[in-house]
C-alpha cells in the first residue's frame, strides 16, 4: 500500500531496503549512536561506516528495529526510515 509504514527486525529485509537506497550502516562517533548513513548526509559529529555484522549485533543489543516506508503516498520510492526501540518497555512498538 502506498505510503504505508513498516517495522522489522529481519536482517535480510533491513539490508535489502538499505542497499536498494544506497544507505550504509553507520555510527556517529561523537555519540556512539547507531545511525542510518544516507548518501551525502553528515550530521553533527563524524559518521563512520560499520560492517553489516556489527550493525546487526548493535540492533539486537540495543533492542532496535527499522521503521521504514517502501513508497511514498505518491508511489515514489521512499527514503524515510528511523531506528526505533521495540519490546515491552518501548513506546514505539508496535506501530
Amino acid at each position: 500500500m502506498l505510503g504505508e509504514t513498516y517495522c522489522t527486525t529481519d536482517y535480510a529485509a533491513i539490508r535489502r531496503w538499505m542497499q536498494a537506497r544506497n544507505i550504509r550502516p553507520t555510527i556517529d562517533t561523537s555519540t556512539g549512536r547507531l545511525v542510518i548513513g544516507y548518501p551525502g548526509y553528515q550530521e553533527v559529529g563524524v559518521l563512520e561506516e560499520i560492517s553489516w555484522g556489527e550493525f546487526y549485533e548493535r540492533l539486537d543489543r540495543e533492542g532496535l528495529a527499522l521503521m521504514y516506508q517502501e513508497e511514498t503516498a505518491l508511489g515514489e520510492i521512499s527514503h524515510w526510515a528511523r531506528l526505533v526501540r521495540y519490546g515491552p518497555e518501548a513506546n514505539d512498538w508496535p506501530l
